[in-house]
């Protein structure tokens, strides 16, 4: 008889599959990361390159400065103009040591202004400031022969000018005491003034009738003309000078009766000496009927002043 054995077989059990086994699996991954480092790393540099081209810009417009252009207008006007990288704030400037005067820059890039320039050897100085709060300076020399002429004559100050302008006035100040004002009309000046004692700076303007000022400065040593006294001794017998002076006197010369062919001289410039007497000698005494004596005394500035007398006998 035939038998039907049965056998219990054991399943196999099924491994599950594993994606990352598969090689081409394997490699789109790779490629997937790569891309992703790759993309990272262009974020890198180009965050970097832009800190430091921006960097760069910065630096570049840092010393950036601006242009300074200087155009003679006239005589004694220039046109001063600037061109900056970066808006103006401001413009100052000043001649030498003296006041400041402040130009608005308008927040723009290009600054135009005319001055004037002042007679004499001076310095123009020249600030801009821009927005940032960054200074440019610039600085030069000009020199303008001013057409206020001014002399001295003993203690007088003769002041004299000719322009092509109608004139409206004259100032004059000695050292920084207040100004003094003398009307013009025409084109000329010919003004003449008492000179101030000692060593002083005196500063003349001459304005036009369009407000056109043209100045000059000039350092002078006033002086005061010798004082004279003529008189008679007791007796009248013989002519006395007294002479004085505030710094020193030099000599004394005189004339009698209108003899300029006998001209009597007395150097007493070493005496060093402000007051001096002179009585004539016997040989110059009074005569009878009318004696004239003119009398021009010198100090050792070379400031004279004459006086006259005339005694009858």
């Amino acid at each position: 008889m035939n038998q039907i054995l049965s056998i219990n077989v054991p399943k196999t059990k099924k491994n599950k599959s594993n994606k990352f086994n598969n090689p081409t699996d394997t490699k789109k991954i790779l490629k997937v990361f790569a891309f992703l480092i790759l993309i990272f790393g262009i974020g890198l540099v180009a965050t970097g390159a832009y800190a430091f081209f921006s960097d760069q810009e910065k630096i570049k417009t840092e010393n950036l400065v601006p242009t300074f252009s200087i155009e003679t207008k006239s005589k004694n006007t220039i046109m001063v103009k600037i061109t900056s990288p970066v808006n103006i704030a401001r413009l100052e400037y000043y001649w030498g040591d003296g006041e400041s005067t402040t130009v608005n820059g308008q927040n723009g890039q290009y600054l135009e202004k005319e001055i004037e320039i002042p007679s004499g050897t001076n310095t123009l100085h020249l600030i801009v400031k821009d927005v940032n709060g960054k200074e440019s300076t610039y600085d030069k020399q000009y020199t303008l022969e001013s057409d206020i002429k001014i002399s001295v004559v003993e203690n007088k100050i003769n002041i004299t000018y000719s322009g092509d302008k109608e004139l409206s006035y004259l100032t004059y100040r000695w050292d920084e005491n207040p100004e003094t004002q003398i009307n013009l009309s025409g084109k000329t000046v010919s003004e003449q003034i008492d000179a101030v004692k000692g060593l002083h700076e005196l500063t003349v303007s001459i304005v036009d009738k369009d407000n056109h000022t043209e100045s000059t400065t000039k350092k002078i040593k006033g002086v005061s003309k010798p004082k004279i006294t003529i008189n008679c001794d007791d007796t009248v017998t013989h002519f006395t000078i007294n002479a004085s002076d505030d710094v020193q006197l030099s000599k004394i010369r005189f004339t009698l009766d209108y003899d300029k062919e006998n001209i009597y001289e007395l150097d007493i410039s070493d005496m060093n000496t402000k007051e001096y007497e002179l009585t004539l000698p016997d040989s110059l005494k009074l005569h009878t009927g009318s004696n004239v004596i003119e009398v021009t005394v010198y100090n050792v500035d070379g400031v004279t002043e004459t006086a006259g007398a005339r005694v009858t006998k």
